[in-house]
């Protein structure tokens, strides 16, 4: 069963971006790095939080500290992301209400190589603590547009009687995202002997000295298992007995017909039918 609620206010989701294209094409000439293998190489050649995020208003009060409500996030999808976090409840519904960003993308530093051929800016919204991976719904920020998503929660809570429990703990701790990622991540370590970026637990022991996959070593990796599909579907992995879930929907502005760029002229001709025309010389 399920039941709609209408709060009077709403804590807000983590919100996550990241720049479609990971690398700076400028920066990677001045580091020579074609492609990281560190943590330390990928934040050398990625924006950082200030050149990517410019400005930040949140229920209509403006971030001058950005590094108050955005961190820093390392995911396999986005590479170097940033994730928009507050304890801050949503009071105001619609658009004037929740988070307002606007982001530079940089696009003339795009690698034209890159193996994200995309423009854009990627943004997930999901429970905060979930990791971020492509199993997560989100919506793509075009360049030169105004991006609105509405976001719809959904909290969800499963069945616990041991006789139809097919669910376990809670979310985020407990998330199938987070098996599933914890479980590819170790497949990718012991079969490619590499890891994914995100795949930064410091628990388990000499984590550090495995370098980043590179992007071509790891397709050639996944493309030697037999079947990438049953990996995955081994990984056992079960939902979360409660946890929040969101559905986004985009609405998109282009700036470029906000403006007067051109107009239509029309002018009213002076035409007669017959009718009119003897009608004026008296002809009927």
């Amino acid at each position: 069963t399920s039941q709609t609620v209408f709060p009077v206010d709403m804590e807000f989701p983590e919100v996550t971006v990241c720049n479609m294209n990971p690398y700076m094409q400028h920066k990677r000439w001045m580091n020579n790095i074609t492609e990281p293998h560190t943590l330390t190489e990928l934040r050398l050649i990625s924006q950082e939080l200030d050149e990517l995020i410019l400005e930040t208003e949140f229920n209509r009060r403006p971030y001058d500290n950005r590094n108050s409500v955005w961190r820093e996030t390392i995911n396999r999808i986005g590479k170097r992301c940033y994730s928009f976090q507050t304890d801050e409840r949503v009071v105001i519904p619609g658009p004037q209400g929740g988070l307002r960003f606007s982001a530079l993308l940089n696009q003339e530093q795009y690698d034209p190589f890159s193996e994200e051929p995309f423009v854009g800016l990627r943004v997930i919204v999901a429970q905060p603590g979930t990791p971020i991976n492509d199993e997560l719904p989100f919506a793509v920020a075009k360049p030169g547009k105004n991006t609105m998503i509405e976001v719809e929660k959904a909290s969800i809570s499963r069945v616990t009687r041991d006789m139809w429990k097919q669910c376990t703990g809670e979310a985020p701790e407990n998330s199938e995202p987070r098996c599933r990622e914890t479980c590819i991540n170790s497949f990718i370590r012991e079969t490619c002997g590499c890891r994914e970026a995100g795949d930064e637990n410091p628990d388990i022991p000499h984590l550090f000295e495995t370098p980043y996959c590179a992007h071509v070593e790891l397709d050639d990796c996944k493309t030697s298992v037999v079947d990438w599909d049953i990996v995955v579907d081994e990984c056992d992995c079960k939902p979360a007995c409660k946890e929040e879930k969101y559905k986004i929907k985009t609405t998109e502005l282009d700036y470029s017909l906000a403006y007067l760029n051109n107009y239509e002229e029309q002018k009213e001709r002076e035409e007669y039918s017959w009718e009119d025309f003897w009608a004026r010389l008296g002809g009927i």
